[in-house]
């Protein structure tokens, strides 16, 4: 049952409005679109309630290379992917996303998403920067995706970095929808500059991942053969 849970942890869209979240509805047509309405629930009641979500089954729609043969995972590809989340906190969960896709598969990443969501306060980015040495040794002792304890160092002072752009922008969200009125080339050097450690690919799966790339988002951040395109 945690396992299930793991890998359908993408079917909670958290959207936060003042403590409480949106799990998206499905219909018989399955997980293609994130309906307009959601059941309304507290964030951890959406975690745990996340395995009961798309069945992960194989209908017939080709997607994006990065997550074909991983049906568990279409949920996140159609509803989330190239999607800019509605609060900051799961703006953040799209930059730690990014930096444990750095040498990770996504698919494998969301695997472990709820995983991701506990060891970092539900996302949050205030405490993530102030986790000290001490509690970074114990997240590294979980081993699995936390094993890296050099990474883990990157994502508190990537967790700083989101801290100060916040300040900033009076959001994280409000900087990504900022970012469309750069070009591509100032786009990847903004974010490059503004979040610790980040090399261009890093900027480029983020930019991807949020959907902050301006135009239509849904053909921007798909291939040309995924039926989202």
């Amino acid at each position: 049952l945690r396992g299930a849970r793991r890998a359908a942890a993408g079917v909670a869209n958290l959207r936060r409005s003042g403590g409480r979240c949106y799990l998206p509805r499905f219909d018989d047509a399955g997980p293609a679109r994130v309906p307009a309405g959601g059941c309304v629930m507290s964030v951890d009641e959406a975690v745990q309630e996340s395995g009961r979500g798309a069945p992960a089954l194989e209908d017939g729609r080709t997607r994006c290379p990065w997550v074909r043969g991983r049906p568990e995972h279409y949920f996140f590809h159609d509803a989330e992917w190239g999607r800019l989340p509605d609060s900051d906190e799961a703006c953040f969960e799209r930059v730690l996303l990014t930096c444990f896709e750095r040498d990770t598969p996504l698919v494998d990443v969301l695997d472990q998403r709820l995983d991701v969501y506990e060891a970092f306060a539900g996302w949050d980015c205030a405490a993530v920067a102030g986790a000290d040495d001490a509690a970074l040794d114990a997240l590294t002792a979980r081993g699995g995706i936390f094993a890296d304890r050099a990474r883990l160092g990157w994502i508190r002072d990537v967790a700083a970095s989101c801290q100060a752009i916040t300040k900033q922008f009076k959001g994280l969200r409000s900087y990504f929808l900022a970012m469309p009125a750069l070009l591509p080339e100032e786009q990847l050097e903004d974010v490059c500059a503004r979040f610790a450690g980040f090399e261009k690919d890093d900027a480029a799966r983020l930019i991807q991942m949020v959907g902050c790339v301006g135009g239509s988002l849904e053909q921007l951040s798909h291939d040309r053969d995924c039926w989202i395109y």
